[in-house]
C-alpha cells in the first residue's frame, strides 16, 4: 500500500510504504535528497568488487526442496488446547544460497494455533545449497 504522495523531480514519491502481509511492515520516507557525486558503477549490479556471483532467484518445487534437507532437531508442538491434533499447513520459504531460510510466507493452516510453532520450526531449517549449473542460487 502506498500513501502520502510527494513531487520529486518530476515523479510521485509514495512517503508511506507498508506491506500488508504478516508481520505488516511500514516504511516512512522523511526526507527526499539527491545523491551528490554518484560513483560510477555504485547501481550496477555487475560491477567488481564483490566475490560472490550475482544474486540469481530460482524457483524449485517441494520436492526438489526437500531433498535438500538437512537433518535437524524433532520439532516440538504446544500441545492443543482445542481442534484437531493434527492437520496440514501450506506456506513458501525462501532460502538463500548458503541453505538457510530468510522468510517463511503467510501459513495458511487449519490449526492456526500451531501457526507460530510451525513458523519458528520452519525457520530453523537448514538446506543444502541448490546448485543450478554448479552455482549455489
Amino acid at each position: 500500500m502506498y500513501k502520502d504522495y510527494k513531487s520529486f523531480h518530476g515523479l510521485i514519491v509514495p512517503q508511506t510504504v507498508s506491506s500488508g502481509g504478516t508481520p505488516e511492515v511500514t516504511a516512512r520516507i522523511m526526507t527526499l535528497d539527491d545523491i551528490p557525486d554518484i560513483p560510477t558503477g555504485f547501481f550496477d549490479a555487475a560491477a567488481s568488487g564483490g566475490d560472490l556471483p550475482l544474486l540469481k532467484t530460482v524457483i524449485i518445487d517441494e520436492i526438489t526442496l526437500r531433498k535438500n534437507l538437512l537433518p535437524g532437531d524433532q520439532v516440538v508442538w504446544p500441545p492443543v488446547k482445542e481442534g484437531l491434533l493434527e492437520g496440514v499447513l501450506t506456506t513458501t520459504v525462501d532460502v538463500d544460497r548458503t541453505g538457510k531460510v530468510r522468510n517463511v510466507g503467510t501459513i495458511v493452516s487449519d490449526n492456526r494455533e500451531l501457526d507460530d510453532a510451525a513458523r519458528q520450526a520452519i525457520s530453523g531449517l537448514q538446506f543444502k545449497p541448490y546448485l543450478q549449473n554448479g552455482v549455489a542460487v
